[in-house]
């Protein structure tokens, strides 16, 4: 029912926007991976160190919940649902987020509260209250909130409207490999052992420290190009490409 709505909601948006429909054909060829410049590439790591890591992370948050702090699994099962309950909170963040901007000091801060999750829980014993294991999966939920109004929103800023459908296949695939790959080795590192439960939430916090590492090569790249990304209103490529031809004419 959703997508029979948002068909005819779209086929209504050009005419109350009242925009000029223009059939162009659209040739795709693998040429197109190669017209993403690399700011775009770098978000796209984010996608699979950030997105497709925490997922993968958390299918086995109920294993680490009950073999390490010995929660049962009716209550273990209840909480891992948490981050995800939290993240409903996305569309306020993105409020935040197109108030203040700085979408690159976004990613990374999203980085570091990742990071201080997993911290806390290896840090905290065995015999940790339940009560007390709420605190690391409230960080996460605000995390994953953040991560969902800071991430796949910057693709616009990155790409023509032409190449949008691409930039976010490409995000998207990216995140399922992600997904897929990190359950691999996450399951591998875990094991049968819950003596490894500590070794899999370091090996995750590793990876989120390597998001954080290319959060900031991010922020170098996008100063070097004019710091577009990481301003308080950034604008689309199609937007700047305007303004080049107006500042052109004008000079002329």
């Amino acid at each position: 029912m959703t997508c029979v709505i948002s068909v005819i909601l779209d086929s209504r948006a050009d005419k109350l926007m009242n925009v000029e429909v223009k059939s162009q054909k659209f040739i795709w060829n693998f040429k197109i991976f190669l017209s993403y410049d690399k700011l775009f590439y770098i978000i796209v790591c984010h996608c699979l160190l950030l997105y497709g890591a925490f997922l993968a992370f958390e299918s086995y948050l109920y294993s680490i919940l009950f073999n390490k702090f010995g929660v049962d699994k009716t209550t273990a099962g209840s909480m891992v649902s948490i981050p995800y309950w939290l993240s409903l909170s996305a569309p306020l963040f993105s409020i935040f987020v197109g108030r203040f901007g700085r979408r690159l000091y976004g990613l990374a801060a999203t980085c570091i509260m990742a990071i201080i999750s997993a911290v806390i829980l290896v840090a905290f014993p065995s015999s940790m209250s339940t009560l007390s294991l709420y605190i690391p999966l409230v960080s996460f939920g605000i995390f994953l909130g953040f991560m969902a109004a800071y991430l796949f929103p910057t693709f616009p800023f990155l790409s023509p409207p032409s190449k949008l459908r691409t930039c976010f296949g490409i995000g998207y695939a990216v995140k399922n490999m992600g997904v897929s790959g990190f359950g691999y080795l996450g399951g591998f590192v875990l094991g049968d052992d819950s003596d490894n439960c500590n070794a899999f939430i370091l090996f995750f916090m590793g990876i989120f420290f390597i998001a954080f590492l290319i959060s900031i090569y991010a922020y170098v790249v996008d100063r070097q190009a004019g710091g577009n990304i990481n301003s308080i209103t950034p604008k689309r490529e199609f937007e700047i490409t305007k303004e080049e031809e107006k500042r052109s004419i004008s000079e002329s």
